[in-house]
């Protein structure tokens, strides 16, 4: 990806983040991975509760969604950074009660 002008340096992949940012805090969507609230007001994108853009299917795996919007998801800095380059594996949820 390094010198095609695809990937996270962009223009075009900027642009769409920043779109995806924002229609995200409108909606105040929640982390993809923990379900808990992102602070969308920090400045410090190093920060573990910053907003990142969470990539649905892995840039090292599918490098073709890099700039596709339905690919992204809204993470935390942390949550990204520990899902490291996995697919993510989709679970059945809360059991609705203890049986």
């Amino acid at each position: 990806m390094a010198g095609n002008g695809v990937g996270r340096t962009s223009r075009t992949y900027r642009r769409l983040a920043a779109d995806f940012k924002a229609a995200c805090r409108i909606r105040n969507r929640l982390c993809m991975h923990c379900v808990q609230p992102i602070d969308y007001t920090l400045e410090d994108t190093n920060d573990p509760y910053a907003f990142t853009v969470e990539h649905i299917k892995p840039l090292s795996l599918y490098p073709e969604y890099a700039e596709d919007p339905t690919n992204f998801g809204p993470s935390h800095r942390s949550c990204n950074s520990s899902r490291g380059t996995k697919d993510i594996q989709p679970g059945l949820g809360e059991s609705s009660r203890n049986w």
